[in-house]
């Protein structure tokens, strides 16, 4: 049954099969509050009640429909997506590749306790300066015991590491790491020693030249080696080096770099005084 509308115009009686009146966008709306009020979609629909229930099971069939085409196509790709499983489950398990080893992998290389020979590393009774250093390069990384790490220069050459005792010591041996593989024109080409009280009277004890170097150079440093004498009592080449200072000299790089890079330095001296060492 239909439900009369509003009385727009007196008398007259407006139904679901009366013909609507021209609207507006929007709806047409007569005298009251909302009473009489024609909109686009009841016109659509034929002015009846009916007609919106309509509309929405016609709303309902399409989501329906759009479900079941869903379903059916995941039911079309369940078999395919088996399948693919199958195979990946009838492959050989891939072997795991080793990763290569690179410096970033590489632990640190440091001398062995049975490549010392009987001496001690004296450097941290020492004051260690440089001539220049970049920020974040300095004597921190030369000495922290990692071969990741460098001390890199920043000027003109040469580039100098200057080692200090409060006291005399006896020195048997420096023992540089360099790394030609990575540092390529940082790695020094040619180095000096030198020993003495103080700066001012320093004297050369071995020039060592470098070719490509990689891992740690061991220079062995005697008494004989420098040119004055200072105890009688040394025994030519097994006498010690004694001095308060030993400074070492960066004359040139590999393919005329200017910086330099040295990872470790490290100075060693006899594990105990023996008669060539006492001054």
């Amino acid at each position: 049954c239909t439900r009369p509308l509003a009385r727009p115009l007196g008398s007259q009686v407006l139904n679901s099969k009366a013909t609507p009146p021209p609207h507006r966008e929007g709806g047409w709306q007569g005298e009251g509050s909302g009473a009489g009020a024609w909109t686009d979609e009841r016109a659509q629909a034929g002015g009846s009640i009916s007609g919106a229930y309509a509309f929405r099971r016609r709303e309902i069939a399409f989501l329906a429909h759009q479900s079941k085409r869903n379903l059916i196509r995941k039911a079309e790709e369940a078999p395919l997506r088996e399948l693919v499983e199958e195979r990946v489950g009838e492959m050989p398990d891939t072997p795991e590749v080793p990763v290569a080893e690179t410096s970033e992998h590489k632990p640190t290389v440091l001398l062995e306790e049975d490549d010392k020979g009987g001496k001690r590393e004296i450097g941290g009774d020492a004051v260690w300066t440089l001539s220049t250093a970049k920020p974040g390069n300095g004597v921190e990384q030369l000495r922290d015991d990692s071969t990741e790490t460098y001390w890199q220069s920043d000027g003109p050459q040469p580039h100098l590491v200057n080692i200090q005792f409060h006291h005399k010591v006896s020195i048997k041996e420096v023992a540089i790491y360099c790394n030609y593989k990575h540092d390529e024109s940082y790695t020094p080409s040619k180095i000096s020693i030198r020993a003495g009280t103080h700066f001012h009277d320093l004297q050369e004890i071995k020039e060592v030249a470098l070719d490509e170097p990689n891992g740690w150079l061991r220079i062995p440093l005697r008494r004989a080696d420098i040119a004055y004498v200072e105890n009688e009592n040394a025994s030519g080449d097994d006498a010690c080096l004694r001095a308060f200072m030993l400074q070492i000299a960066i004359l040139a790089n590999h393919e005329n770099g200017r910086d330099s890079h040295i990872r470790q330095i490290k100075v060693y001296g006899p594990r105990a005084d023996v008669a060539g060492c006492i001054s």
